[in-house]
């Protein structure tokens, strides 16, 4: 089979990580190409230069109607039999451009339970006629669409999750080499959060919420953030105010996700709003439990008081009970925790689960 991947962009995002781990799976038996419309982040093509991908070029928030052409010419070379468009800027394109050339079939997924506004809602409803199926990749996300009618019609609209590939664990121990590095002593307890640093991710809840946390306990606990974003200033001046140099420590953009998630005690996650994100799916493999926001599917695979703690979104008050109450749980406890995530993962949201059914969904 020839599948046809199209994103909006190729770069350290939780989408394009995803797109990323499904062609690498399906190229041992599949041909397939990517296609990102803006120019790939260098770094992240790099990492993932065994996959083929091409871009239209594209500048990011300039609408441009050579594109469809461009991409017209690359589906008339490659001849695929499946055009899978992955984010709305990605699946509008693909879908306008099969006003111009056929197209044997065309998913159309999505990864968020929210577009960003009313315009993005409108282009996805009118052209919703140029696609075959569906998808959204948490079950709240799709129930959002189907009733604001973003996905109109709800026989060709499916839920499929992102999938993770369980790690090998034993392997990518360098705790202590990384503990060093990181200036963190043997009795700290060590919260981890992974995701670009944009308003989604709302750092400025976690923020709030580690200042109250410091003022009511004598936990001694550092927060760590992995990811780069455009928020970055406005955080490192927000921790700055309140006086969490010591206790919030901004990583950047980091290549060792997998040292960094075995050398933490435990995820946390304080976004606004999500799809599902790949950072709990990687946690949650890595055999951590999870504190976490109800937003999006994170409520789908993170169960309340069994594999961590769900908070309302946007409340500093509940987060932060709820980092408490997590660290005052004995060692057993939590290791309990983060062996059912494990198992959540397993039975869900494992890699070759979820191509399988990517595959089926491209054959019927």
């Amino acid at each position: 089979m020839k599948i046809l991947f199209v994103i909006t962009s190729w770069d350290f995002g939780g989408a394009e990580t995803q797109v990323f781990a499904l062609a690498e799976s399906m190229q041992k038996t599949h041909k397939v190409l990517v296609v990102s419309l803006i120019p790939p982040n260098t770094d992240f093509l790099n990492k993932t230069k065994n996959i083929k991908v091409i871009s239209l070029d594209m500048k990011r928030g300039f609408p441009d109607l050579r594109a469809i052409f461009r991409l017209k010419r690359i589906v008339l070379r490659f001849n695929p039999d499946v055009v899978h468009a992955h984010m709305i800027h990605a699946v509008v394109l693909s879908r306008v451009t099969r006003i111009f050339i056929k197209i044997p079939k065309l998913i159309s997924t999505a990864h968020n339970i929210n577009e960003g506004g009313k315009l993005r809602t409108l282009l996805y409803h009118y052209t919703d006629r140029f696609s075959d199926v569906n998808t959204n990749v948490s079950q709240a996300a799709l129930a959002n669409y189907l009733y604001k009618r973003i996905f109109p019609k709800k026989d060709k609209s499916v839920f499929v999750p992102n999938g993770i590939a369980i790690p090998n664990i034993n392997n990518v121990n360098n705790n202590e080499k990384l503990r060093t590095s990181l200036n963190i002593a043997q009795n700290v307890f060590i919260w981890l959060a992974v995701g670009r640093l944009e308003l989604a991710k709302d750092y400025i809840n976690l923020i709030k919420a580690v200042a109250l946390l410091k003022s009511q306990t004598n936990e001694n606990f550092v927060v760590l953030i992995a990811g780069e974003g455009s928020e970055r200033e406005k955080l490192e001046n927000y921790i700055l105010q309140n006086k969490l140099s010591d206790t919030i420590k901004l990583l950047g953009r980091r290549d060792d996700i997998s040292d960094l998630l075995n050398l933490a005690d435990t995820f946390i996650m304080s976004s606004a709003w999500e799809g599902l994100p790949i950072a709990i799916l990687e946690a949650a493999s890595h055999q951590k439990p999870c504190v976490v926001t109800d937003v999006g599917g994170c409520g789908e695979l993170v169960k309340d008081g069994v594999n961590g703690f769900l908070v309302p979104p946007k409340n500093e008050n509940a987060l932060a009970d709820a980092m408490q109450h997590f660290m005052k749980l004995s060692l057993l406890e939590q290791e309990k925790m983060g062996a059912a995530s494990l198992t959540i993962i397993k039975s869900t949201y494992a890699l070759e689960t979820i191509v399988s059914k990517w595959i089926k969904i491209y054959n019927s």
